[in-house]
């Protein structure tokens, strides 16, 4: 299958200092990504890491989705099961018996604040936490 990975808050980051066509660059990506989900194209996330500073939460890349039309569980989805899915990886992006997965806990519901996922408090990896308090 074909997927798209439009890393929109990259494009957004490096278009500021393009300009007039950077603005519009941004436009167009977010009137593509509109069309993308209406059509059903497999939309994962991807953050396209050094296109802006480490010291910047990648998790933007999700509220940018859902400011463009997903709903919050089809831009978590797009980070696990759709994820998954491009890398052919089958026991990854779920939470079910013999999968593979890494857990978070938040304070809110992501499903009615996306950006909740910008402020995770308990990482589990592998069964054990790796990161207990804000």
């Amino acid at each position: 299958g074909t997927f798209w990975c439009p890393t929109l808050y990259a494009g957004l980051w490096v278009a500021e200092g393009r300009g007039p066509l950077g603005r519009r660059s941004t436009e167009i990506l977010a009137i593509a990504f509109r069309r993308g989900l209406a059509k059903g194209v497999k939309i994962a996330l991807g953050s396209d890491i050094g296109a802006f500073p480490w010291t910047e939460n990648p998790a933007k890349e999700l509220v940018l989705m859902v400011e463009r039309g997903m709903t919050p569980l089809q831009a978590i989805q797009s980070a696990t099961l759709v994820a998954a899915d491009l890398l052919g990886a089958k026991d990854l992006g779920t939470l079910e018996p013999g999968a593979h997965a890494d857990f978070v806990a938040l304070s809110e519901d992501p499903l009615k604040y996306i950006t909740a996922l910008q402020r995770i408090e308990t990482v589990l990896k592998g069964g054990v936490v790796v990161r207990n308090g804000p």
